[in-house]
């Protein structure tokens, strides 16, 4: 995916310009001070709780039908989580299917993988560190990836997925220094400014992603938020 590897590319070059863009978020802007506790950049490696699934919940259409999008692999690879705590990596579904009202369509079956590079920031709201999610692909402007559905019969158009979106730890604080960290999105509405969208409609997403140091650092306690 050429287009991803010009991100990461990029990334490197401006990194400081997007520590800078922390500010443009509303969580962010009311985001207390935190400091990382990392002293090195680290290669990092996500993948799903095992028995779970990812799952992408919206409407499509004029008449606004139900669509779920179910995925039984997800993983983030190509990851870097920098001193400042913030990452980079590449968000990617696989085996997936459509279901349009609750019914399963394998004419929509989307095409895979379904891919995005993503920049995780971290945050602070009441003491309690978050991570905001966005799309680091500038040019996209907010679009993380179009979903593109299977092909001939299905009426479901390609559609983009776009917005930020807030998770948090669920196995301990954030901040705590441990060999694994289990990141969930946020849907509480705590974060109401950060949200996504399939094409114009609301979005939720649901998973449960775990995060672990790679390469030289595998298998170590870490802790990027503090």
């Amino acid at each position: 995916m050429n287009q991803r590897k010009r991100g990461v590319r990029a990334f490197g070059i401006c990194l400081m310009g997007v520590l800078g863009s922390m500010a443009t978020s509303a969580v962010a802007a009311q985001a207390d001070e935190w400091q990382s506790k990392l002293t090195a950049t680290e290669k990092f490696a996500g993948k799903l709780e095992k028995e779970t699934t990812a799952l992408l919940e919206s409407k499509v259409g004029i008449s606004e039908t139900p669509i779920s999008v179910h995925c039984s692999a997800l993983t983030l690879s190509d990851g870097l989580l920098f001193p400042s705590g913030t990452a980079l990596a590449i968000l990617s579904f696989t085996k997936c299917e459509t279901k349009l009202k609750g019914v399963k369509s394998a004419d929509c079956t989307p095409k895979e993988p379904i891919e995005a590079l993503i920049l995780a920031l971290p945050i602070l709201h009441n003491n309690v560190t978050y991570i905001l999610i966005k799309s680091d692909t500038a040019e996209l402007k907010g679009v993380f990836v179009e979903i593109k559905f299977g092909v001939g019969l299905c009426a479901v158009p390609t559609t983009p997925v776009s917005g930020t979106v807030v998770a948090e730890c669920t196995n301990g604080l954030c901040s705590n220094s441990q060999s694994m960290h289990l990141i969930v999105p946020n849907n509480t509405g705590l974060f109401s400014e950060d949200t996504l969208k399939f094409g114009k409609n609301p979005l939720t997403f649901t998973a449960a992603t775990e995060l672990e140091l790679s390469g030289s650092g595998a298998g170590q306690n870490w802790s990027g938020l503090g």
